[in-house]
């Protein structure tokens, strides 16, 4: 896959026939996603409110978990 090709699945576009987009994220990227701290992403871990996954070395948070926990915050008004 060329590295343009590879660009654009990552951020969920189609590629050929196929819509890739990413079913987990590292803390940084969860971070670049949501808008919360890198610091309040480990709180949101401790209490319990977002479950983080680990592979190998790496922290891993499921993207619908992370879309599901922003979209139940309050509505600002």
């Amino acid at each position: 896959m060329s590295t343009d090709v590879q660009e654009n699945a990552d951020e969920g576009e189609q590629v050929g026939e196929y819509k890739l987009s990413k079913i987990s994220v590292d803390i940084h990227e969860a971070v670049e996603m949501s808008g919360i701290s890198r610091s309040g992403l480990y709180k949101l871990f401790k209490d319990g409110k977002l479950s983080p996954r680990k592979n190998g070395k790496r922290t891993l948070i499921l993207v619908s978990e992370l879309e599901s926990y922003v979209s139940s915050l309050p509505v600002l008004k």
